[in-house]
């Protein structure tokens, strides 16, 4: 989902009062929120926030099940480290008809959870008070909220969501299939106030239609082998600092990792301290630099500190953003990727008539689509293809190699054989990439790496380190990300869904992110 972009009547929301409760199984929870609703703090109760949850793997994103209000009411939410704010469903949403996805649960507050509290602020040019309201952007489209108070549980983690609780009441624009029952903000610490009218213009566009709305289609469009998008068009920026749950809970760390199929995935609260922490490089994303992209050991001709700019900090950036289906990055870049990785595959190799970038970049690309030829008579299926390595770098100087193989950068489709004279669907592969173009002066061209790190890596964030820092531990060849009741080590090779043979499913439109390509990292 990545940035985010907001309106509200309101000048500022506060920064949310910091509370956390301990699950106590003695009590039932509306007897703890009726005790403590109003405390800060008590000797009673002694914060622990670690805690396992597990992760549903909804197609084209992964979800997370938390309870809201005295009533404990569940909700599926989006697992986004590109945002940070905690947002539902209302019950308004639907009562006026602005929900348009059938079977979400939907929340109501009022004289129905004891806790919760609806935020108020004056009307514009007048003394009454109305509801204060906040209109938010992402890739998949705008949403429409109300700020309020309540109690959030997420696994054995209970936090007062002071003022800072969005309820959706408005989703008729966005582009998801299914139920959407909002969003988990897991993003980076320290989000600045902007000027709110810095950078009005940019915001509708288009004859009146949202910008980043028809940038998603475009990019639909180009996954289904249509045509390629466009710029990103700019974000309206925040006006309130954003504190997201796991800040408010106080939490040190945690971390994220995914699996194939119904393996679902997992978000742990305190996890061991990543083996290799590499600070944030910049304030605004998760993000590292990128410093070199390898194809089978040999270096591509792209993100090379040898071609830095006068002042550049890195060469490229790299922001590992779990709300984002693909790997995204500069076309031409993309392309390069392609033609390297059909260069050191033989199977593809052999097809090569030309060393030009455009025709082996397009031999690889028709070999994937063509997989069913293929796949299920070769040794090795997937693994047959070479692997991509992604040099990161921390604004520390440390150092980590991202490396993807093909069962993560490629995922399967269907594709309608339009020869056969019942038009059957065929099933097909495709690498998981889509264009972006965004070039910061400091970071130079930015990649987006989406769910194919998570199925290689478990991601590690560290929320109160200066600046915050990120790290990768790598899954065991014959492993996958573990369960919450599981250990790495205990994984057996039955459990694991990285099979040569069976690229992943991505079904549903992939969640692309709304990033404002005119402002800094």
């Amino acid at each position: 989902f990545g940035s985010r972009r907001h309106s509200s009547q309101a000048c500022q929301i506060p920064i949310p009062m910091l509370r956390v409760l301990i699950t106590i199984a003695s009590l039932s929870v509306a007897e703890r929120f009726s005790r403590h609703q109003f405390r800060r703090s008590s000797d009673d109760f002694i914060p622990d926030a670690k805690t396992c949850v597990p992760l549903e793997n909804r197609g084209s994103y992964f979800s997370v099940n938390v309870s809201v209000g005295s009533e404990t009411e569940q909700f599926s939410l989006v697992a986004d480290t590109g945002s940070n704010n905690l947002i539902i469903p209302s019950c308004t949403c639907s009562d006026h008809n602005g929900c348009k996805h059938e079977g979400e649960r939907c929340f109501r507050g009022t004289n129905h959870s004891k806790t919760f509290r609806l935020s108020l602020v004056k009307a514009t040019g007048s003394d009454d008070m109305v509801p204060d309201q906040v209109s938010i952007t992402f890739g998949s489209g705008t949403i429409k909220s109300m700020v309020a108070t309540d109690f959030v549980t997420l696994g054995n983690i209970t936090v007062n969501m002071s003022k800072s609780l969005l309820l959706m009441t408005d989703d008729s624009q966005l582009m998801i299939e299914g139920p959407f029952e909002g969003i988990l903000g897991l993003g980076i610490p320290g989000s600045k106030i902007m000027d709110g009218k810095q950078r009005e213009s940019l915001l509708v566009t288009r004859d009146g239609q949202n910008a980043v709305m028809e940038e998603q289609r475009e990019i639909l469009a180009q996954v289904s082998g249509k045509r390629r998008p466009s710029l990103f068009a700019g974000v309206l920026n925040r006006i309130f600092d954003e504190h997201s749950y796991l800040e408010q809970a106080g939490a040190q760390r945690f971390s994220l990792c995914f699996n194939d199929g119904h393996g679902g995935g997992a978000l742990r609260v305190e996890p061991q301290t990543a083996t290799k922490p590499l600070s944030a490089v910049g304030k605004e994303h998760w993000s590292l630099g990128l410093s070199s992209v390898q194809v089978d050991g040999v270096a591509l001709n792209f993100c090379n500190p040898e071609k830095m700019r006068n002042g550049q900090k890195t060469p490229c950036a790299f922001i590992p953003d779990s709300g984002t289906t693909m790997i995204m990055g500069p076309e031409p870049q993309i392309m390069s990727i392609y033609a390297g990785l059909c260069s050191k595959w033989p199977r593809c190799r052999a097809l090569l008539q030309s060393e030009q970038t455009h025709h082996q970049a397009s031999v690889f690309t028709d070999l994937l689509t063509n997989c069913s030829q293929w796949l299920h008579r070769s040794v090795n299926g997937l693994y047959e293809l070479p692997e991509i390595h992604f040099g990161v770098v921390g604004a520390n100087n440390a150092t980590h190699d991202i490396k993807l193989s093909a069962w993560a950068y490629v995922f399967e489709g269907f594709e309608q054989n339009r020869k056969q004279k019942d038009e059957r669907w065929e099933k097909i592969c495709r690498p998981a990439f889509i264009p972006l173009d965004y070039v910061t002066p400091d970071f130079g061209d930015v990649w987006i790496m989406g769910t194919p790190l998570f199925y290689e890596f478990e991601v590690v964030y560290d929320l109160q380190s200066v600046p915050p820092t990120m790290g990768f531990n790598r899954f065991k060849d014959s492993t996958g990300c573990a369960a919450c009741d599981e250990q790495p080590s205990l994984i057996s090779a039955a459990n694991n869904f990285r099979n040569g043979h069976q690229p992943r499913k991505i079904w549903g439109p992939p969640r692309v992110p709304s990033i404002d390509v005119r402002q800094p990292l």
